[in-house]
């Protein structure tokens, strides 16, 4: 089986703010759900009074749906890579460096007040202004990075050529 298309999986997922909306009242995004998950063991009792934010996201639906959308998005890449045979296929980085990314893209995420399919799905169709200027942020670093990366793999292939 191949990849699923891209296109498909995009109308999906853009097809899923319509219930969001409709029934808990809020748009797509994905990093409140870290805020959510984190609230459980360090909002005890105690010091709910003294992090107000993180109390407010220890429970209901409009908190949860969002750690339920997370773990569906991996379900769904596992599953896609495992049915086109592409699983374990590509090469990555190392179990570590993927961590400390992870940890410092949720912290961009939330020092930006939300991530990329938060601004880039739901931002962006309510063209808010902040998340316009974000996309087109993200979008424009994405291809710095990869220019970058480019030129620095030259390099190390033309230094280790001699």
């Amino acid at each position: 089986m191949r990849a699923w298309p891209p296109v498909l999986v995009g109308l999906v997922i853009g097809t899923l703010q319509i219930p969001l909306v409709l029934g808990v009242s809020k748009t797509m995004g994905s990093s409140s759900s870290y805020c959510t998950i984190a609230a459980i063991p360090l909002c005890t009792k105690e010091i709910q009074g003294h992090f107000t934010y993180l109390s407010r996201k220890r429970c209901g639906i409009e908190n949860w749906w969002q750690v339920v959308y997370v773990f569906s998005a991996m379900a769904g890449a596992y599953l896609s890579s495992y049915l086109s045979g592409s699983y374990g296929s590509t090469k990555g980085v190392s179990n570590d460096i993927a961590l400390a990314g992870g940890f410092l893209i949720i912290f961009g995420a939330r020092v930006a007040s939300g991530c990329t399919s938060g601004h880039g799905l739901s931002g962006v169709a309510l063209l808010v202004p902040l998340s316009l200027i974000g996309v087109a942020a993200m979008f424009g670093g994405a291809i710095v990075t990869a220019h970058f990366l480019n030129d620095w793999n030259q390099l190390s292939n033309l230094s280790s050529a001699f």
